[in-house]
């Protein structure tokens, strides 16, 4: 078992990472709800279909997760598919502003939110018997938040 030293100085990133993508996931919701009707839906069901789920439920999971980050060690946290929203973010970077495919590669934005999704998921790997992360519920059949 991992002492909770360890899980003292890996919280407070997690929390903070959780944040960062939540209010990411806010802005960007935001400026999919000033664009065309046709354009807005089109953007959220890419979303849904690459992310797994709509984003009010991505909301709800992230705000989830960083109420129970901040709970402190000892508390057991709740799997994310942090994948699938990391996955999404890279598929932004892979496409311009209207949604075309980069020709380049070299053109290829990396879209540093889906490296902080990533970071997130990597902190909340099984640290002793504190916290379940995306990897252990997968395996585990828990991988459907």
């Amino acid at each position: 078992m991992i002492s909770p030293i360890r899980a003292r100085r890996v919280r407070p990133e997690a929390v903070a990472l959780c944040w960062k993508a939540r209010e990411a996931l806010i802005e960007q919701a935001l400026d999919w709800e000033a664009r065309p009707f046709l354009e807005r839906q089109r953007l959220l069901l890419d979303f849904r279909v690459r992310a797994g789920k709509a984003v009010d439920e991505w909301l709800e999971i992230l705000g989830r997760l960083e109420r129970e980050l901040v709970a402190g060690p000892g508390e057991a946290v709740s799997p994310a598919p942090l994948d699938r929203l990391a996955a999404f973010y890279d598929h932004l970077g892979d496409t311009d502003s209207v949604g075309q495919a980069w020709r380049d590669h070299e053109l290829r934005v990396v879209d540093p939110r889906a490296a902080d999704v990533r970071r997130l998921a990597d902190l909340l790997e099984p640290v002793g018997d504190m916290v379940l992360g995306a990897n252990q519920a997968r395996a585990s059949g828990l991988g459907a938040v």
